[in-house]
């Protein structure tokens, strides 16, 4: 979707990937600012005018598409973005005050290996089943879907397997390996994120990444594929991984709810949450994971809409626990106890609002 970038936009990503920022925030009346290891960082450069933003805007959809900002729904209008070469980026222009204003999520164009991301091995072994679905989990700016690029990378490097993508919009391209890759764009390859799980279901794919599930119509495509034989990998907004399961399942009305309910219960591989915590050097952060793996027990339970927990002896194949991870990085010194208390707080509020989510 993208069409161009100004010189300045160009200018402001590669001042961001210097800094080794994750998202890039441009409001009129305000410097740049940058979200480095998860802190808001203003510029020291001059405030950006409302139409220095609307002229990026324009140069990056077009200017019909900005002139209708406001007037019809969603409100919000994404693209994609990139430095050729270091980095990609998802950006989303929206209005406040009746200005353009501009948010840039990065990713590096290199897409980082399970082990360096620190990707639970159980993970990276379900990657090899021929069906279901892989659910990355977490708040928004978590490193979820930076994991589920990670895993599918993988999946391409190690199998020879069709892969299609449906994204929106696309923030890192997939270079074939052993795999063949189609990525799809809504908005400009196909009108939604459902259109675009049938599209790859019809041209026979086996492995369909879905970047995030927003709507019930997304969630009921991931799990109608998934058990019509493909491997799904997709990413939900929630925490802690029971609640992104919950989430899915309250996309729905009600009375779709059993119906929902039964599709996950027969088609859930696993389910994680993560958190990011900066390292006690300042070099950048580390991910942190609560992950479940149903089994029999988790699956009825999942079925018929009941909370479910961690069991007393978790098996450590099957569940990870993101309070531990978090003091063996404290005792190994990569976090600071400020850093680790932060995290822990984090799980165990995310884990209240579950539990008295009714």
């Amino acid at each position: 979707m993208v069409q161009q970038q100004t010189d300045l936009l160009n200018e402001i990503m590669a001042e961001a990937f210097e800094r080794g920022a994750t998202d890039i925030y441009l409001l009129p009346g305000e410097p740049v600012a940058y979200r480095i290891d998860g802190q808001l960082v203003r510029s020291e450069e001059e405030a950006l005018s409302g139409q220095t933003i609307k002229e990026m805007a324009i140069a990056a959809v077009g200017e019909e598409d900005v002139e209708k900002l406001g007037r019809t729904r969603p409100g919000i209008i994404r693209s994609g973005c990139s430095i050729p070469g270091v980095a990609d980026g998802r950006l989303t222009i929206a209005k406040a005050l009746g200005q353009c204003t501009i948010s840039i999520r990065l990713f590096p164009s290199t897409i980082p290996s399970p082990e360096e991301i620190r990707l639970p091995q159980t993970i990276v072994d379900l990657s090899e089943q021929k069906s279901g679905i892989i659910v990355f989990g977490g708040e928004t700016g978590s490193g979820k879907t930076t994991a589920a690029l990670s895993l599918l990378d993988f999946i391409n490097s190690q199998r020879a397997v069709h892969i299609c993508t449906v994204e929106a919009p696309v923030v890192a391209r997939l270079t074939p390996k052993k795999a063949v890759v189609q990525q799809r764009e809504v908005g400009m390859d196909v009108p939604d994120g459902s259109a675009g799980v049938l599209a790859a279901m019809t041209q026979g794919a086996d492995v369909i990444f879905v970047a995030e599930l927003r709507t019930a119509d997304d969630v009921m495509a991931a799990l109608t594929a998934a058990d019509a034989g493909h491997l799904v990998i997709t990413t939900v907004h929630g925490a802690p991984p029971q609640m992104v399961v919950e989430n899915m399942r309250q996309a729905f009305p009600e009375d779709e709810w059993a119906q929902v309910s039964a599709l996950l219960a027969r088609n859930l591989l696993v389910v994680t949450s993560q958190l990011l915590l900066e390292r006690k050097d300042g070099n950048g952060r580390l991910a942190v994971y609560d992950l479940f793996v149903p089994d029999e027990q988790i699956r009825n339970m999942i079925e018929h809409g009941a909370n479910f927990h961690r069991p007393r002896n978790p098996d450590p194949a099957v569940y990870r626990d993101a309070k531990d991870e978090i003091k063996q990085l404290l005792e190994e010194g990569l976090i600071s106890e400020d850093i680790a208390n932060n995290g822990l707080g984090r799980l165990r509020s995310a884990y209240y609002s579950y539990a008295h989510k009714d």
